[in-house]
């Protein structure tokens, strides 16, 4: 006798094929027989409820009860059952949805936790409610106006108050996920930890300042001291040299701090050229900005960052709310050509570069032979081999000095480079999604160019939700700072077809012309609300749950909506 108990319950009753023919006796023999014992419940009901009621709302009866459970998990087709339950819907394909009313139901079938969907406010005298046809039928009719039953009804007033389709998700602000932000001038361990060899190796001397920086920079605040005094008049505090000093000094003091909360201030002076990244100027207010942004930062760690551990990119200014240093909207963007760049063949440079911008946008520029009372652009030849071009990020008042030597390959391309500069555009290499494209090859870094390859201020710039681009003309070259001749940065994607587009000054990337488009020829009520929509576009925040809801309608430019 234990031999048999023991086989059946080892062996037969956890077999598949035993549950499964115990499952069909079920359905085919004894739940058709079977009926309730309730004396006060109504006859069951096999007629449909009405067609495509939402989960949740339950089977209405003839008798407009809220019959048959929520809890239950039925399935329900003809004259066949299927009881689930962990999954619950309701599909009829059998009769007509009927009117009739049946009898009043005093003990509902099942007991339900949520409230009945019919609620008449009128007490039956044994205890239940009374059904409410006229609200049935009006919430159906108000629901399925097409269906034959309401067809020559009256509006409902409810009608207007239902959501004819389903409503869109919650708008759940958006955070960052299980990740923090990405601190300003942070570099990891193992790239701080390269540039540290290459100092103590004895290959350079990264506390000396290189030959020609000094000359670079009393030329900058020389070019800066001629342009003040066509600006102003000679008894203007702007043409102190001693205020020009100081923010050329500001200058070299953020890359100081740079170099300190990199890690680096033991072993790093970083070159003292007047210059942030080789050709971009900073005013006091940029610079001292950075400075008090970078106090923010932490001393280095070994906690991760980078994209895809919060890392946040930057691409252009986030003129959206920084508004003072976007040129107007709709308008030309008037320029103006120092005598100084004499010859016919530059000035034509000049406008081939102008052409570039304009033929894919809808930006224009504007010559004037005179300096207008307004913001305008003012080019000024330099004649220099040390570098090709110079230009402040955004607009500055009363004018953008873009400084021009003509004696770079591709001259054309430069003036259209420093150009996007001052239209608010940074370099495309410092995006902090680089790392998903290129490897910056930190041991072939000449460590006092530092600030060539840093990430800046995430909180002032943003890529608008454009991806990546190796053929940008605001991309450095595969060999920029290079210590000992070798590639800095590498591409990881086809790096023999991709190396020789970094760096390229022939034309603007299709992602250049889009970024362009977004920063100033939308509506003026297509804009993002947060720096940091571009970044999350990129992540494909635009069309996941739960962030899609705020992000369609608090990043309309990054997520392409407008």
């Amino acid at each position: 006798m234990e031999a048999a108990i023991y086989y059946l319950f080892n062996y037969i009753f956890p077999n598949k094929i035993f549950l499964f023919l115990l499952k069909i006796l079920i359905i085919s023999v004894i739940l058709p027989s079977h009926t309730f014992s309730c004396p006060t419940c109504p006859p069951f009901d096999w007629s449909p409820p009405l067609e495509g009621r939402s989960r949740g709302e339950g089977i209405i009866g003839t008798d407009g009860s809220n019959r048959i459970g929520r809890n239950m998990g039925m399935k329900m087709s003809g004259s066949n059952m299927q009881m689930n339950a962990n999954t619950w819907s309701t599909e009829w394909t059998m009769q007509p949805w009927s009117w009739s009313v049946g009898p009043e139901v005093t003990s509902p079938i099942f007991t339900s936790t949520l409230p009945p969907i019919i609620n008449s406010g009128q007490q039956h005298a044994e205890g239940g409610r009374r059904p409410n046809i006229d609200r049935i039928k009006e919430i159906f009719c108000a629901r399925h106006p097409n269906n034959p039953k309401c067809q020559g009804r009256p509006e409902s007033p409810i009608q207007n108050l239902i959501p004819q389709t389903t409503p869109s998700q919650p708008q759940i602000p958006i955070e960052e996920p299980k990740t923090k932000p990405m601190p300003f001038g942070y570099l990891d361990a193992e790239a701080r930890d390269a540039i540290i060899k290459n100092c103590k190796s004895g290959i350079i001397d990264c506390k000396s300042q290189p030959f020609g920086m000094e000359q670079k920079r009393n030329m900058v605040i020389q070019h800066e001291m001629d342009f003040a005094r066509k600006q102003y008049s000679s008894s203007s505090s702007y043409l102190s040299p001693g205020l020009i000093s100081k923010r050329i000094d500001l200058i070299q003091e953020l890359k100081l701090k740079m170099i300190k909360v990199a890690g680096l201030g033991e072993y790093v002076t970083p070159v003292n050229d007047g210059t942030f990244e080789h050709d971009v100027l900073l005013t006091e207010s940029q610079a001292q900005n950075l400075i008090n942004a970078l106090d923010q930062t932490p001393y280095p760690s070994n906690k991760k960052y980078g994209y895809g551990h919060g890392r946040s990119q930057r691409s252009s200014l986030f003129l959206d709310q920084l508004q003072t240093q976007r040129w107007p909207i709709g308008e030309s963007i008037k320029y103006f050509i120092d005598a100084n760049i004499g010859t016919q063949n530059e000035r034509d440079m000049l406008h081939q570069a102008h052409q570039l911008i304009q033929a894919s946008t809808c930006i224009r520029f504007e010559q004037v032979n005179e300096k207008p009372q307004t913001d305008y652009l003012h080019y000024v030849k330099v004649s220099t081999p040390t570098f090709c071009g110079l230009s402040y990020i955004g607009r500055v008042t009363p004018a953008n000095p873009i400084y021009l030597s003509f004696q770079c390959q591709d001259p054309i391309g430069v003036a259209a480079h420093e150009t996007m500069h001052a239209l608010g555009a940074n370099h495309e290499h410092l995006r902090s999604d680089r790392d998903e494209y290129i490897n910056i090859q930190w041991e072939n870094i000449n460590p006092q160019f530092y600030d060539f390859f840093a990430i800046a201020d995430p909180s002032k710039f943003t890529p608008f939700g454009v991806i990546y681009s190796f053929d940008s003309i605001m991309h450095y070259g595969a060999s920029t700072a290079s210590l000992n001749q070798k590639p800095t940065m590498v591409p990881k994607i086809d790096p023999q077809i991709n190396t020789p587009k970094m760096g390229q000054r022939q034309r603007l990337s299709v992602q250049d012309i889009e970024l362009l488009n977004k920063m100033y020829c939308k509506q003026s009520d297509c804009f993002d609300t947060s720096v940091y929509c571009g970044v999350w576009a990129l992540r494909g925040f635009c069309s996941v749950y739960p962030q899609y809801g705020w992000m369609q309608q608090n990043c309309l430019k990054s997520c392409n909506n407008c």
